[in-house]
């Protein structure tokens, strides 16, 4: 799965449906999820207002980037 956030002015419609204060910005994902071929099953586009929203991600590092297997 890949997802990418980026932070923009409202448009006047989410303005309104958000209800969001004038100065507020959104925070929108687009997320695309992957079988293992590559074949794309799943796109998402969300709008959320910055301020009330909140992401969190855990990952597990492959062994490689805790120097196993390199030369030293």
């Amino acid at each position: 799965m890949r997802e990418e956030l980026f932070a923009r002015a409202p448009t006047p419609e989410e303005t309104k449906l958000l209800l969001l204060p004038r100065s507020e910005a959104v925070v929108e994902l687009h997320r695309t999820a992957y079988t293992a071929d590559g074949t794309v099953v799943e796109f998402a586009i969300g709008v959320h207002a910055a301020s009330r929203f909140r992401w969190s991600y855990d990952f597990k590092v492959p062994d490689s980037a805790h120097g196993k297997g390199n030369a030293q």
